[in-house]
């Protein structure tokens, strides 16, 4: 499988295949698509699943989409969230990283994942310091923090952490 290009790392891949191989005919929701890389990969991980994108650019482009299914909402997540209507078993928040936005996209969407499904936020790292706060203040008071994956190995990193609902 050539998945399109992107910052998701074959370490990335490896902490979320497992969790997209058990989604069955759930749905995943990916904020901020960017290339695809993340949501093509939830794609192949995840056959049966309903599998969505939410990015202000319209990123699709790539050769891969021409032929699958993904359905992409070409909007910003906040506008995005006032007409979604669907429970989400695995949402995968990588859009913007300030801390603001962030917040924002766990308050608009979170109340959409089912109870025991999964919320896994990308760039959980010292470069992305509003994700860690926004995730550290949502598991203060409503999440479970799981588990935190990091990995760097000759510039691939790895810093996704999942929590359940």
């Amino acid at each position: 499988m050539i998945l399109p290009a992107g910052d998701f790392s074959v370490h990335d891949e490896a902490v979320m295949k497992p969790y997209l191989e058990k989604l069955g005919t759930g749905t995943y929701l990916e904020i901020g698509v960017k290339h695809g890389r993340s949501l093509a990969f939830a794609r192949h991980n995840a056959p049966k699943a309903k599998i969505y994108g939410v990015d202000v650019e319209d990123v699709l482009d790539h050769e891969y989409f021409k032929d699958i299914d993904v359905n992409f909402i070409h909007q910003h997540a906040d506008e995005a969230a006032k007409k979604w209507k669907k429970p989400i078993d695995l949402l995968f928040i990588d859009g913007d990283h300030s801390v603001e936005q962030v917040n924002h996209d766990i308050e608009n969407w979170q109340q959409f994942v089912k109870k025991g499904g999964y919320l896994f936020f990308h760039d959980f790292d010292i470069t992305s310091p509003g994700v860690i706060m926004a995730v550290d203040d949502y598991c203060e008071y409503r999440g479970k923090i799981l588990k935190v994956f990091r990995h760097s190995t000759l510039g691939l990193k790895t810093s996704i952490v999942m929590v359940k609902k």
